[in-house]
């Protein structure tokens, strides 16, 4: 999560040694996998400061999609890790829940970019919702318009979270 291009270019080359580096000592897959994913989204990152504000270009859509794809699979990868550095082995039972929980949350944040119109749409100001496709600046860091539906517009309104899957 960086703050400009340069930053986000620097932190694909740390990310990118520290996924080899892991690798190669041969630690968990889960461990290097993770180094790679979020460098993956550092990449998209710095990609997109080359088009950012520019949402009519079609690079600025792609990246803006692939980024909440990347986002989307995130519960999965993070989960990964957390099971691999866990100080004790968690018991089959346990891992199997927590695949189950990540992959619900994650098929819930795919399900909300599907466009449904049962489920409405997302309000505007909530986490990412958008009419549109497009990657923006923020005031600390890029940011992504996503047309969401409303799949979490109940949670939101009841609980103030607007994205909770995540």
């Amino acid at each position: 999560m960086c703050w400009n291009a340069s930053a986000s270019v620097a932190m694909v080359g740390v990310g990118a040694a520290a996924a080899v580096v892991t690798w190669r000592r041969g630690e968990p897959a889960a461990i290097w996998v993770t180094l790679g994913y979020f460098t993956v989204m550092e990449l998209l990152q710095a990609a997109g400061y080359a088009v950012v504000n520019q949402c009519g270009d079609p690079a600025n859509r792609a990246i803006t999609l692939l980024s909440y794809l990347h986002i989307a699979f995130q519960p999965l990868v993070v989960n990964a890790f957390a099971m691999a550095i866990a100080p004790a082995p968690l018991s089959p039972g346990l891992r199997r829940v927590v695949w189950a929980l990540a992959g619900l949350a994650t098929a819930l944040l795919l399900l909300n970019l599907a466009p449904i119109d049962a489920l409405g749409s997302c309000r505007p100001g909530d986490a990412l919702c958008s009419d549109r496709l497009c990657l923006v600046s923020g005031t600390w860091h890029i940011g992504w318009e996503v047309p969401l539906n409303g799949l979490f517009r109940p949670i939101a309104e009841a609980f103030g979270l607007p994205f909770p899957a995540y």
